[in-house]
């Protein structure tokens, strides 16, 4: 009786998928020139791209080239990082960083994996766990930019 032993030449290895994956930006950050439009926009209107920017994710104008607005993307897309290196993105190089934000959104949105909002958690809360929010301020601002866009986020 003989017997053959089998040779492993090659250890397995781990295949990325959907699963273990790290999300990651869809784009880097000096990656400004893989979409004309975004960077047109940010490099002749500034304050055009950062209202979009920010209507897009429900937020005021003047949130959208805040470290704030691109932590709140990042943690919620579970993209690596820290808010050090969103400080540093925003203040080193505030054209690319809010590029690269608008660049992922835009992705996020024909893919359909974007949402502006957090969704609200499903089932029933115990008392104890519902959630209290303060009444909303009756504050009205009109942002002066020259975005059409802007408005519907701006005026509350």
């Amino acid at each position: 009786m003989s017997s053959m032993a089998t040779v492993v030449t090659m250890q397995p290895q781990a295949m990325p998928t959907a699963a273990n994956a790290r999300p990651m930006w869809q784009t880097g950050l000096m990656d400004c020139f893989t979409d004309w439009s975004v960077c047109c926009c940010g490099l002749f209107c500034f304050p055009c791209l950062a209202c979009t920017v920010a209507g897009d994710m429900n937020e005021c104008c003047l949130c959208g080239t805040s470290v704030a607005m691109r932590t709140m993307y990042r943690t919620r897309y579970n993209i690596p990082g820290s808010i050090l290196g969103d400080h540093f993105s925003v203040l080193c190089c505030p054209l690319c960083s809010l590029c690269q934000l608008k660049r992922d959104i835009d992705y996020r949105k024909a893919q359909r994996t974007f949402w502006s909002v957090l969704p609200a958690p499903r089932g029933p809360r115990a008392p104890s766990q519902q959630a209290h929010y303060l009444p909303p301020l009756n504050i009205t601002f009109s942002c002066r930019c020259c975005s059409p866009a802007c408005e519907p986020a701006c005026v509350n």
